[in-house]
């Protein structure tokens, strides 16, 4: 039977190394964590969309006065 495991102070390494926000221990053969890893993953996810829409938002807006102070 094929077993592939990575020891838990490995994955820290990777996640240092890639800055990864998110390091849960899971199990697909019994899905242990598997449920809490998508709903983390997915929240981190929403919540960096957030971050860089609010950043084009305040560039539009910042070019926008850039403009109109031009304008008079």
């Amino acid at each position: 039977m094929y077993r592939k495991e990575v020891k838990v102070e490995e994955a820290e390494k990777i996640k240092v190394f890639y800055s990864i926000d998110l390091f849960l221990e899971t199990s697909a053969k019994n899905g242990f964590n598997v449920n809490e890893l998508f709903c983390q993953a997915t929240k981190i996810l929403y919540e960096n969309s957030v971050k860089k829409m609010n950043k084009v938002i305040e560039y539009f807006i910042n070019y926008t006065i850039f403009i109109f102070r031009m304008l008079i």
